[in-house]
């Protein structure tokens, strides 16, 4: 923190980083400190930023969902994690963002959505050229899905 208390940008950073590494051990404090880092990163209108404050509502819905709370979670990845990642440019993170979701549906056992979630998903990571182990990773919650039908 020492390093960033001149620079906004990186204050909103540290707290995003602070807070990835709180929840390990205290889930209602990294949520607050989620909060804190989108504040901060709400005065900055670039790619980057909007990059980070994706990552930070995504860390943040997942920590809803360790609390059961997994609607939430795919609100937040609707509402949020998705547009912020389409407005960074970032496909990869948005190809991410729609696993995580076909994820949520299955554990709801909302199957048929969770196919249209992970495959799409899919789709987006092989069109922004995604990187093999992100390709692996995602084929693999396809199948899981799919195993979990049966």
């Amino acid at each position: 923190m020492q390093f960033s208390k001149k620079n906004s940008y990186l204050r909103a950073l540290y707290y995003y980083y602070d807070a990835r590494l709180l929840v390990q051990t205290n889930w209602d404090k990294s949520e607050k400190i989620y909060m804190k880092a989108d504040t901060l990163l709400n005065s900055f209108q670039t790619k980057d930023a909007y990059l980070f404050k994706a990552k930070v509502w995504y860390e943040y819905g997942t920590v809803r969902q360790r609390k059961d709370d997994y609607k939430a979670f795919a609100n937040i990845l609707l509402n949020k994690v998705i547009p912020l990642a389409l407005k960074a440019n970032n496909n990869v993170y948005v190809g991410k963002a729609y696993l995580a979701l076909g994820i949520v549906f299955k554990n709801a056992g909302q199957f048929d959505k969770a196919e249209v979630y992970c495959l799409k998903g899919i789709q987006i990571l092989k069109s922004a050229h995604a990187s093999s182990g992100q390709l692996i990773s995602a084929y693999h919650t396809h199948c899981r899905k799919l195993y979990f039908i049966r």
